[in-house]
């Protein structure tokens, strides 16, 4: 799974999720693991830890966004699994 959005050039930009969206991937991560009942955070956890239920989720998220934000949704689902995952 690819997980940074950059520019390689002035004319082919993509865009970038910007430190306070990776942040806010994050921290909800952590709250939805938290706040969870434990049932729940065992299924949720299941689908975050395949790669390949993961990437049908970033697919989903992405299909109503333009072809070039799908790298953008992988970083943020790949920050909000990561935090999710490590939550206590």
């Amino acid at each position: 799974m690819k997980i940074a959005c950059t520019a390689t050039n002035s004319r082919s930009w993509k865009p970038k999720a910007t430190t306070f969206e990776l942040a806010g991937a994050r921290l909800l991560g952590v709250d939805a693991a938290r706040i969870i009942s434990p049932d729940t955070r065992r299924r949720i956890a299941t689908i975050l830890q395949s790669e390949q239920l993961v990437q049908q989720l970033v697919n989903q998220i992405s299909v109503r966004a333009a072809v070039e934000h799908l790298e953008r949704c992988e970083l943020l689902v790949t920050k909000f699994r990561d935090a999710f995952l490590s939550a206590p």
